[in-house]
């Protein structure tokens, strides 16, 4: 039996994750039961309709800077000394549609 059946097989006793490092390549790789995996992405689906216009300006700036941060990175460079914040003057505005109003905000603290 090959290495990665020993690892797939003990995943599947104990339905926990497993992360995979290629040494040659530096790829990263998760291996979990597909249910979960199916579940994570019926979420990921959910979420993404769910946001608002502000909200998904900002999920996608995130994932930008997470894209372009992890690109750096294999190529060995500093990320903090390349990133370079872009100027709120460079995003055109959404405007809003007429007749909605401002979605209610929420605010959590601890309970002590």
């Amino acid at each position: 039996m090959s290495l990665i059946e020993r690892i797939i097989n003990l995943t599947k006793k104990t339905r926990d994750k497993c992360i995979i490092v290629n040494p040659d390549s530096n790829d990263v790789f998760v291996i979990l039961p597909f249910e979960e995996y199916e579940r994570l992405l019926e979420d990921k689906l959910l979420e993404d309709k769910l946001l608002t216009e502000d909200k998904l300006l900002d999920k996608i700036n995130r994932d930008i800077a997470f894209k372009i941060s992890r690109e750096r990175s294999v190529e060995g460079s500093e990320v903090a000394s390349d990133f370079k914040e872009i100027p709120k003057s460079d995003f055109k505005e959404i405007p809003k549609e007429e007749g909605a109003e401002d979605e209610e905000k929420f605010y959590f603290e601890p309970i002590e």
